[in-house]
């Protein structure tokens, strides 16, 4: 790739340019509003007539729903869990690589890093940007301690940057430009992407990533004049300093067809700084998108609130006509009768307060007769009424959101409009955590990259993880050996060796959604009882459940040692047997003697059985004997009086 080709990417970045004019407006247009900046005619980007309007109402039903979506989506840390993608392999000179306890380096040093580079907030400002403007961006990277500092002097002041650590800020809309032929939001599709940064002149000639600073000017003032969106503009009574207000604006462009990264600015003749490969490798860009509704024909997605801005405009002239109209029949107006009145009486009746005497020598009835103004239709009130219920539907917050009473025409009603509003908020929550999965997973890959050796301190949880203690027993042991690594083991040192591999990122469902404490604290307590005595159940991790329900941040105090519960355990177990031995001692004895009785007892019986069997069997054989003589001597004489008979 030529390095003189600063005239084609500055071609670009200009259409670039162009076609992000088409969104620039609503997007300050959409902020705007947002802020309550909404009768405001006077501004380049439009908003609404002032003429015409002696009250300029504002009902600003978009802060109220984005205020209502946000903390929906976004108030929790989410507990973030990696699992290898492929099994324990073998590395030379290194032996197995255990890929099943490095993932629980990988879960440790993530959940860390997402609390200390503050990305719970980054992202909420994201959430923002993607209800206000097309998307939220998200920028992650790493500093350089020569990025940062020279010598004494501050390079960056921004502290989400901090030196020789990974970073992760949120970027703005604005300052954000992009392949103008891509079409996938979420960039898989554009070949480049630039971000815009504003520096002072000495700073970026101090700075070691530039070169080619020689004829550097500045191109760029800081707005110094509220009072006008021109940001080249000053107050005619300020002596502006150019030295002081004057800044140089430039564009970090990214290349991902040649893995280029250039730094450009604006009619200088040579980039600032032209790398042939990123210092870092990831896949895609080092920015993340968030959005919510996709446009298929563009790069830029629409945001809720670009519907809404044409109707909150309808909303608030509504608005400022019911007042007009208030204030007009609430005015006292009369038609008087030509000199019924002097001029100090009719000073009273026109200033006046309640109370006041006006006198006249005529009738009083046909002197004077007040003038009386047509009643507001009420119709207004339900077109007013109308707007509003369209801006909500239009953002999927239901009454119940925004905390607004609402008569319904049947009981079913209310929970068929919120089933519908939870299943928008659902997809919307699931497009929120695929965004922050994809920040995690990037973070993962910068992190194996730059981690020399970072420290963690271990949680008690932590501690207990058999895979974690396993993965470190050897490595703390060569660091401090057997004594040193009890001592040092609530902190864990990690370096980029411990966590390499491939590993799939997720999130615990719904772990960034809002936590209704009462109904936690039931469902705690609940579950508790339902497990309290199956076998497969840790009770010490159930308690922790409970206490953590109640909000006890260090459930660890008020829990005893594992030790001494197993002792106090097999204490009560040994003087329960004790107890149960000394109260059943007489029972014991009695069923004993009962025993013995019984079984003497049944030892006669079985005696007397079988002497009565025996002499049973006794006469048995006798019956049976004479029976069997009687029918032989009966043969005998049946024998004889045939045989006579045959004689005769």
């Amino acid at each position: 790739m030529p390095k003189d080709d600063i005239k084609e990417w500055s071609q670009r970045l200009d259409v670039s340019h162009l076609k992000f004019k088409t969104v620039k407006k609503k997007i300050q247009r959409a902020w705007a509003y947002y802020r309550g900046n909404q009768w405001t005619a006077d501004q380049d980007w439009g908003g609404m007539d002032v003429f015409g309007y002696k009250d300029k109402t504002v009902d600003n039903v978009i802060f109220t729903c984005v205020r209502s979506i946000v903390p929906g989506l976004n108030s929790r840390n989410p507990k973030i869990y990696v699992r290898p993608k492929k099994k324990p392999f073998m590395i030379k000179k290194q032996g197995m690589f255990d890929t099943m306890a490095a993932s629980v380096y990988v879960e440790l040093v993530l959940n860390y890093y997402y609390k200390i580079l503050e990305i719970q907030r980054e992202s909420r400002k994201c959430l923002y940007d993607a209800l206000l403007s097309p998307f939220g961006i998200m920028e992650l990277g790493y500093t350089l301690k020569t990025s940062k500092v020279k010598g004494d002097t501050l390079l960056d002041i921004n502290e989400l940057i901090e030196e020789d650590s990974p970073f992760c800020m949120r970027r703005s809309p604005m300052e954000f430009r992009v392949d103008p032929e891509a079409k996938d939001p979420n960039l898989k599709d554009a070949r480049w992407i630039a971000l815009r940064w504003v520096k002072e002149l000495d700073d970026v000639k101090k700075d070691p990533r530039f070169t080619h600073t020689k004829g550097l000017k500045v191109n760029h003032r800081v707005k110094t004049n509220f009072t006008s969106v021109n940001t080249n503009t000053r107050p005619d009574d300020l002596d502006e300093d150019p030295y002081l207000w004057g800044r140089v604006e430039g564009w970090d462009i990214w290349d991902k067809k040649t893995h280029r990264i250039m730094s450009y600015v604006k009619d200088h003749p040579k980039f600032l700084r032209d790398e042939e490969e990123w210092p870092l490798e990831f896949d895609g860009f080092p920015v993340e998108t968030l959005y919510f509704n996709e446009n298929n024909t563009d790069i830029y997605p629409i945001p809720e609130s670009w519907l809404a801005l044409d109707l909150q405009d309808e909303l608030n002239r509504i608005g400022s006509m019911q007042l007009d109209h208030i204030r007009r029949i609430s005015q006292r107006r009369y038609i008087a009768r030509e000199n019924a009145f002097t001029d100090e009486e009719e000073r009273k009746l026109t200033h006046g307060g309640d109370g006041t005497v006006a006198r006249t020598s005529l009738d009083p009835l046909t002197a004077i007769m007040p003038l009386q103004d047509a009643t507001i239709s009420q119709d207004i009130y339900m077109i007013r009424n109308g707007l509003k219920g369209t801006i909500q539907s239009m953002m999927g917050v239901s009454p119940s959101d925004v905390m607004n009473a609402t008569k319904y025409e049947n009981a079913t009603e209310p929970a068929l409009i919120q089933q519908g509003v939870m299943t928008i908020r659902g997809d919307q929550q699931q497009m929120f955590e695929n965004f922050t999965i994809r920040i995690i997973e990037k973070l993962g890959k910068i992190i194996q990259q730059t981690a020399d050796e970072i420290e963690i301190p271990l949680t008690a949880d932590e501690m207990n993880d058999e895979e974690l203690m396993k993965f470190t027993q050897n490595k703390l042991v060569k660091i401090a050996g057997e004594q040193g690594a009890v001592i040092i083991q609530p902190w864990l040192q990690i370096d980029k060796y411990d966590i390499q591999g491939e590993y799939i990122y997720d999130l615990e469902v719904g772990s960034t959604m809002p936590i209704n404490e009462q109904s936690m604290r039931q469902d705690a307590v609940t579950l508790y009882k339902l497990l309290e005595n199956n076998p497969y159940v840790k009770g010490r991790e159930g308690t922790k459940e409970i206490l953590s329900a109640f909000n006890k941040a260090d459930p660890d105090k008020f829990m005893k040692p594992e030790e001494q519960v197993g002792q106090e355990h097999q204490q009560a177990v040994q003087e329960h047997i004790q107890t149960e031995n000394a109260l059943d001692a007489p029972k014991r004895q009695v069923d004993m003697a009962k025993t013995q009785l019984k079984s003497a007892t049944a030892e006669k019986v079985a005696i007397i059985k079988a002497a009565t069997a025996h002499a049973g069997n006794q006469v048995a054989k006798e019956v049976a004997t004479q029976q069997v003589r009687g029918k032989l001597l009966g043969d005998m004489l049946k024998q004889r009086t045939q045989n006579r008979g045959e004689q005769r």
